[in-house]
């Protein structure tokens, strides 16, 4: 990934939200690391029990900000993740995957993870024009977005969609042959950017505990003038 800008269209930042995001480099994906043991655990204190977490304002904000996007009946990536912590307990992946998914049960957050290998060019979030593709993680079939859903793109490649799913895009999982990833926040009416910059740092000291040659850079965030539903040149704010 060699450009370092977030792309914010006019009509993102009228929904109320302020989306971060930054890219952590020099990973080291381990399986059957111990070192997230303390988090884990608390974490699944969960199990049987997350209504303190699904009652934050942080959950409260994503489903907001599906009902301002006409999705009222989709559950936030957030939401489903605590709850699926709260069915079953915390399912160990990776140590990258795991710090992140960490992070997005303790917050109950919208996070998007995205291996940057194949990424190339600015990170644009926008709302769609309707028919964008994508296939999400854990699904067979791809799906598509409804004119005015929210997603993020790199060079007209979907990373992630809040519309019909709210989910990241298979294409961009996380791998044992990834290096560097791309973490974005899209935020809610609940968060700020600064909320969302510190999730980014959670999840980054997470990740130093296996890999303590990481290092983190924040996006620089631009606006972009939607024409349309889709973003055009970013221009000066």
């Amino acid at each position: 990934m060699d450009s370092n800008t977030l792309v914010v269209t006019d009509d993102v930042r009228a929904l109320g939200i302020a989306p971060v995001g930054c890219q952590i480099r020099n990973l080291d994906v381990q399986s059957g690391t111990n070192a997230l043991n303390a988090e884990i655990n608390e974490v699944n204190q969960l199990t049987g029990d997350a209504s303190a977490v699904l009652a934050s304002d942080v959950v409260d904000g994503s489903r907001e900000l599906f009902h301002r996007l006409g999705r009222s009946d989709q559950e936030p990536a957030g939401e489903q993740l605590v709850k699926l912590i709260e069915a079953r307990g915390f399912n160990r992946n990776n140590n990258i995957v795991d710090a992140y998914n960490i992070v997005g049960v303790q917050s109950g957050a919208i996070l998007g993870m995205h291996d940057t290998g194949e990424i190339d060019g600015p990170i644009t979030i926008r709302r769609a024009d309707g028919g964008e593709t994508m296939l999400p993680i854990f699904h067979e079939e791809p799906e598509t977005a409804a004119e005015g859903d929210l997603l993020w793109e790199s060079d007209g490649d979907l990373l992630a969609l809040l519309g019909p799913v709210s989910r990241d895009a298979d294409a961009f999982k996380v791998t044992e042959s990834t290096d560097d990833v791309l973490l974005v926040v899209p935020g809610n009416p609940a968060m700020s950017e600064a909320d969302g910059r510190a999730l980014c740092r959670d999840t980054f000291e997470l990740i130093k505990r296996t890999c303590p040659t990481a290092t983190m850079e924040f996006l620089d965030v631009q606006r972009g003038v939607t024409t349309g539903s889709r973003a055009a040149t970013p221009a000066d704010d």
